[in-house]
């Protein structure tokens, strides 16, 4: 898969001739002018270049050389706010830049055209695509499988904005993306069309705002991702309008309603609907008063789309039966000398599964915040919430926080503490405890060292299912001398989660009560990199990967596990660079069949940069 196939060098190839061309034209002449109303700047690098790839098993060897470069061109028409546009095609950019590192060649064209900036009707075009890039899967924000991929996207924005008259703001984007692994027969497939329309008006002391927004998206995973492969295709489409007037004694009012529709893989849609209406006063300073109420005609539908989002989990059931009224009231003063209070009381009646739920909810929280000269800045909070329903009391939550920051001599220090738990035994809307902890110290050895090192947690503590749940930490650290540089990095995660639309992994702490597309999961990852200035004209660096991950669902499991070495050399001399380096990639995923994949990739250049206007 590591050789370059013949419908992408036809592509390609028109790319590098445009390249020498623009390149070519960039060295004949100093100035580049059309016209006496534009003004352009164009910069770029042009070089030749030798590459190539072999590997095990079924990867086959390749060799090439040939032009490789880039180039930027900006400019303007008549004035920038007119038209002003960025041009930046590219081919085999591995050559050029340290952090892309694919083991492939990558190739591709990125631009935009802005027009009428400033005026009443504003609007901008963007348009790339991009062939063959090296492209890293994330379990739950951890590095997993390595893989290459392939996109592209164009992006419309128009606005309408007269005076007197309602401002009209729309938007629309199309992307497709495609991701293949080593060994795999199968690609990951992903697409998406995203329609939003927007207007805000003021008229009679009422500031009104309406949206309507439409996405269809679609997304195919072979095995190599989870044990099973998933295909789905799904739409949404939602509505909303919102109106907010000022009151007496600092007040406001909002009136809010919106209407969502969704649907997945041409089942039925399913539509919620939402009301709302809230007042706030601010009588003084210190003193903050809000009640709210919201009605919402099919809960499931749309408790379960925040939950699940666009994912290509199936939702279990939408309920169209189910509904639920909430009030909320809020209040809170300032006592002054860093001491706050607020407190609450909620009011909740649900119809979810055939099942009716109430409960009344009230809490308070008393704030602390204290600056000593001690311990630096200290930060404290710390709140207490108790439910009851018509059946007696069902629990209580807790919240509290600690941030710190203090310098001890030549120690930076940060660190903070968070918990929060809401304990309440309503199906429809149960929530859990998590924690988040972590800090970073920093330290300036002399004038040319400096170290820092960083660690983060996040881990839930009661979950709505037993068995789920999840936890995730990492740790880094790096430290400089002169001119060289060293970092290394830690991170693992596990849980459940849910397979998103763009190929990762989401954490959900819900378990599989919304959907039985859960997974189980299990990763982590680490590695180091290096990088040293020699001379005053030599830059080498390199860097080591290791990564881990198994996933579960529906008693099918999936491991893949691979490392990965990268190196780089650089020779600078003016605007000469001579620019070599050596990959290697290793992987191997339990259900692509063949056994582990090792493939290794060398290349090297001659560029120079160019500025020509």
């Amino acid at each position: 898969m590591y050789s370059e196939p013949k419908s992408r060098r036809s592509k390609t190839s028109k790319l590098l001739w445009a390249l020498a061309l623009l390149s070519l034209s960039m060295v004949a002449n100093a100035q580049m002018e059309v016209g006496d109303n534009v003004k352009m700047n164009l910069n770029g690098n042009l070089g030749f270049g030798y590459n190539g790839s072999f590997g095990n098993a079924d990867l086959p060897t390749s060799t090439g050389y040939g032009l490789a470069g880039n180039a930027n061109l900006t400019g303007y028409y008549f004035h920038p706010n007119f038209l002003n546009f960025q041009i930046h095609p590219y081919y085999d950019r591995s050559e050029f830049h340290s952090d892309s590192q694919t083991s492939t060649q990558g190739s591709g064209l990125s631009a935009s055209l802005g027009l009428f900036g400033g005026s009443r009707f504003p609007g901008s075009v963007s348009f790339g695509k991009d062939y063959s890039s090296t492209s890293q899967f994330q379990f739950a924000g951890v590095p997993g499988v390595v893989g290459d991929g392939s996109g592209q996207q164009l992006a419309l924005n128009w606005s309408a904005l007269l005076p007197n008259w309602p401002q009209f703001y729309a938007s629309y984007y199309i992307g497709s993306s495609t991701s293949s692994v080593l060994g795999a027969t199968e690609d990951s497939r992903s697409t998406s069309k995203n329609l939003n329309l927007s207007s805000t008006y003021r008229i009679v002391g009422f500031d009104l705002n309406g949206t309507v927004a439409h996405a269809n998206t679609g997304f195919t995973s072979p095995n190599f991702f989870t044990p099973v492969a998933l295909t789905t295709s799904g739409a949404s489409t939602t509505y909303s309008l919102s109106a907010q007037h000022k009151l007496p004694l600092n007040g406001n009012l909002g009136l809010g309603w919106s209407r969502g529709t969704y649907g997945l893989d041409g089942a039925s849609d399913s539509t919620s609907n939402s009301y709302s209406a809230g007042v706030g006063f601010s009588p003084w300073q210190r003193l903050t008063i809000s009640e709210n109420v919201i009605y919402t005609s099919n809960l499931a539908t749309a408790y379960t789309q925040s939950v699940l989002g666009n994912s290509a989990a199936r939702p279990t059931t939408y309920d169209s039966d189910s509904h639920g009224l909430g009030l909320n009231t809020f209040a809170s003063y300032h006592i002054g000398k860093g001491l706050s209070a607020s407190g609450h009381m909620s009011r909740r009646e649900q119809d979810f599964s055939g099942r009716h739920y109430s409960d009344t909810q009230y809490g308070g929280t008393l704030t602390y915040n204290k600056f000593s000269r001690l311990f630096g800045f200290l930060n404290l909070g710390i709140g207490v919430v108790d439910t009851a329903s018509k059946v007696g009391n069902n629990g209580t939550g807790l919240m509290a926080n600690v941030g710190m920051s203090h310098k001890f001599g030549h120690w930076d220090t940060t660190g903070e503490f968070s918990y929060t738990q809401n304990l309440q035994t309503l199906v429809a809307l149960q929530a859990t405890s998590s924690y988040t902890y972590g800090g970073t110290i920093r330290r300036k050895i002399n004038r040319d060292t400096h170290w820092n090192g960083s660690y983060r947690a996040t881990r839930t503590g009661m979950v709505v299912q037993a068995g789920s749940g999840s936890s995730t930490q990492s740790i880094s650290s790096s430290i400089s001398w002169t001119r060289y540089s060293f970092s290394g990095n830690y991170s693992n995660s596990s849980g459940t989660a849910i397979l998103t639309q763009s190929g990762e992994l989401t954490p959900v702490p819900g378990g599989g009560f919304f959907t039985d597309g859960i997974l189980l999961y299990n990763a982590r990852s680490f590695g180091f990199s290096a990088s040293a200035k020699v001379g005053r004209h030599i830059f080498v660096s390199g860097g080591y990967g290791n990564s881990y991950s198994d996933s579960s669902q529906q008693n099918l499991y999936n491991t893949a596990k691979g490392d990965r070495y990268v190196s780089r050399l650089e020779y600078r001399l003016r605007k000469f660079s001579v620019i070599g380096g050596f990959n290697r990639y290793g992987q191997n995923i339990s259900t692509v069949a063949g056994g582990p994949r090792i493939v290794n990739s060398y290349y090297l250049s001659l560029t120079r940069w160019f500025n020509v206007f």
